[in-house]
């Protein structure tokens, strides 16, 4: 399965209008009920820095994915205003179960949110 991961800051500008970029491309997707992990990892939250340092995510927001098949992440480099299409053209419906050796089932403690149900930013 894809999934996406969302690095913030609460009192980054940038990453308040990327966020709001972000939930409507996830609200897109879950209309079109597409199958994907996203998590988000909020730089002031001290558990959560820890994922930094593991990405090596040095600015935010970033925004890191993973397509169903691989293990490895790659920072997205678009625009905001392209993330949904960039999600919908990322995603393979086809989720594989063996993917979660990913260990994205330890992380979800660091998680702001995991299921693509959620809402990230009010």
């Amino acid at each position: 399965m894809s999934c996406f991961i969302l690095f913030k800051a609460e009192w980054c500008r940038n990453c308040i209008q990327f966020g709001k970029e972000y939930n409507k491309a996830v609200s897109c997707l879950e209309k079109d009920n597409v199958q994907f992990d996203s998590l988000i990892y909020e730089y002031t939250n001290k558990d959560h820095t820890k994922f930094f340092k593991e990405y090596n995510v040095q600015t935010v927001p970033t925004m890191l994915y993973r397509t169903a098949g691989t293990k490895a992440f790659v920072e997205y480099e678009g625009d905001q205003s392209e993330i949904y299409t960039f999600m919908q053209s990322t995603i393979k419906d086809k989720p594989l179960a063996e993917e979660l050796e990913l260990k994205i089932s330890k992380r979800t403690k660091g998680c702001i949110y995991r299921t693509r149900r959620n809402k990230f930013w009010s």
